[in-house]
């Protein structure tokens, strides 16, 4: 087999000579092999360069929600950890000042799982005052494999670390609102970040007016928790005990087959493609503990106890459970959005602006 040039071609080279290794560092081997490496590869070797080339490949924009880690803001006040350049360069208007916020209009902008802050742009005519949109998904590497609790591991003890890893990333959305002066704005999310604006509005620090859900799993249904639960437990045991790379691997075999039910049939083109790119490149790690720990927080809850408006859109088929939230929230005002799938935000966006600006922020504007 004669090595492709290039990145490709390294790859190889390392993982063939990676094979050969062991032999040599064997205390019965006196001395290191010689001659050209065994170049042929086997089926698992294949595909970690596969996935290796295929991460190597993506473009910046779409790694761009693998954030860093110590980011300074010229809006935010120094450095902001765990929050992504996209939200650093908001709001759009730095002459603007940042006080506290009480008239719900500023808009604190929180996507989905997997998602990234850049799916603002979609809705941000709607939005009557600044924007601050949060690249909230963990980045690679962030969660400690080595901590994972493996063998003669306590019933609870996987759980509570992902709920911990969730927590975390919670604590730094809620840090940054905080120091964005953007408290007592309206918290607008889709999917999990709609959950998570139902827990950050819980919290009375941040003085929120608002919550507006895009098609989001709120309240949080206790087989849907479960679900979630028990399927991100077992991405992580595979890592820690197959590795990341195969698991990655295994992730995004596996994605192509459950992301088209967050899609309806209309629902096709470059917004779709980069939609599917996101979920499969997305950290196997830390995305799977990512949701394994929020679908914990008390989302439910949450909601119950809000005293703000709740403004509700939900997809058509979506995974908003409209009737249980109506049940739980009476005044809640909650729409349909037919044919839209998951996201109408981006499929439907000029229906989605029609009705943030005739719902939710209709007073903002009058």
């Amino acid at each position: 087999m004669t090595n492709p040039p290039g990145f490709l071609g390294s790859a190889v080279e390392n993982l063939a000579h990676r094979r050969r290794a062991p032999d040599w560092r064997n205390e019965k081997s006196a001395d290191p092999p010689s001659g050209p490496p065994d170049r042929r590869l086997n089926f698992g070797d294949l595909l970690i360069t596969v996935v290796l080339l295929m991460r190597h490949l993506l473009s910046p924009l779409e790694r761009s929600h693998v954030h860093d880690q110590n980011v300074r803001s010229p809006f935010l006040g120094g450095p902001i950890k765990g929050v992504s350049p996209y939200a650093a360069r908001m709001p759009e208007n730095p002459s603007v000042p940042l006080p506290h916020s009480d008239s719900g209009n500023d808009v604190v902008f929180l996507h989905g799982w997997c998602g990234h802050a850049d799916e603002v742009e979609a809705i941000r005519s709607a939005l009557p005052g600044r924007v601050l949109p949060i690249s909230w998904m963990p980045g690679p590497g962030s969660f400690d494999l080595e901590a994972w609790p493996l063998e003669d591991r306590a019933p609870g003890d996987a759980e509570a670390a992902m709920r911990a890893f969730a927590d975390d990333v919670l604590e730094r959305v809620r840090r940054t609102i905080l120091d964005a002066g953007f408290a007592g704005a309206t918290l607008v999310g889709h999917s999990l970040g709609g959950g998570m604006s139902c827990v950050l509005a819980a919290d009375p620090a941040l003085a929120i007016r608002r919550v507006v859900l895009l098609d989001s799993s709120v309240p949080m249904m206790p087989d849907r928790r479960d679900g979630y639960l028990q399927q991100m437990l077992g991405w992580v045991d595979r890592a820690a005990t197959g590795g990341r790379l195969v698991t990655q691997a295994g992730w995004i075999a596996e994605a192509s087959s459950w992301i088209p039910d967050f899609f309806s049939l209309e629902d096709q083109g470059p917004i779709r493609l980069r939609i599917e790119r996101r979920f499969m490149f997305a950290p196997v790690v830390e995305a799977a503990a990512m949701i394994g720990g929020a679908v914990q927080w008390p989302i439910t809850e949450s909601v119950a106890s809000l005293g703000c408006e709740i403004h509700g859109l939900a997809g058509d088929p979506g995974r908003m459970p409209t009737e249980s939230l109506q049940t739980l929230r009476p005044d809640a005002a909650i729409e349909i959005c037919k044919g839209t799938g998951h996201y109408p935000h981006l499929f439907a966006s000029d229906r989605t602006r029609d009705w943030l600006t005739a719902g939710p922020f209709r007073t903002s504007v009058d």
